[in-house]
């Protein structure tokens, strides 16, 4: 088995933890959203992200917020969410501040910005130092900093990028 899948394995595995020990937790959200073991809030013709209640340290799987209208993501609009993915695809972006990831470096392992009209990547998506896959599909990037691939290059498994489909496993020539 390749290093690659046996990686991809374990991620399965930590989610599926994840999700036998969190299916009680509290939503810290509320309507339109709703939770199980993660946090929809996807097509709900939202321009914000709803603000996290308390949710006494409890994790969630996912926060899904794509195809709404949301255009600005401060560097709080995310505090107090404790999730392992971010799907923000297929929202009119005009601002994503450089720092709208901090505080989620030690346990943000996936996060997609496909679609959502970034012409740079964020500073502290380059602190996320167990970022395993990043989508920015469909947008308008010039370039990558080596510095940012720097800090996620040991980490990053799956990179989406370009106009079309171009993942492969870091690292391990597939």
């Amino acid at each position: 088995m390749s290093e690659c899948k046996m990686l991809q394995v374990s991620l399965l595995c930590l989610l599926s933890l994840m999700l036998l020990s969190r299916v009680t937790a509290i939503c810290p959200v509320s309507q339109p959203c709703q939770c199980d073991i993660s946090i929809h809030c996807q097509n709900r013709n939202l321009t914000e992200v709803p603000p996290a209640m308390s949710s006494d340290g409890e994790d969630f799987l996912g926060l899904y917020l794509s195809q709404n209208r949301i255009t600005d993501i401060r560097s709080d609009t995310l505090q107090g969410y404790h999730v392992s993915s971010i799907d923000l695809s297929h929202n009119p972006l005009v601002h994503l501040d450089n720092m709208a990831f901090v505080g989620m470096e030690k346990y943000l392992l996936e996060l997609n910005l496909e679609d959502v009209h970034i012409t740079t990547l964020p500073s502290s998506i380059g602190q996320l130092i167990n970022l395993q896959t990043l989508n920015i599909k469909n947008n308008p990037i010039s370039g990558i900093p080596s510095a940012f691939t720097a800090n996620i290059g040991q980490s990053l498994l799956r990179w989406v990028l370009g106009s079309t489909d171009r993942t492969k496993c870091i690292g391990s020539g597939q």
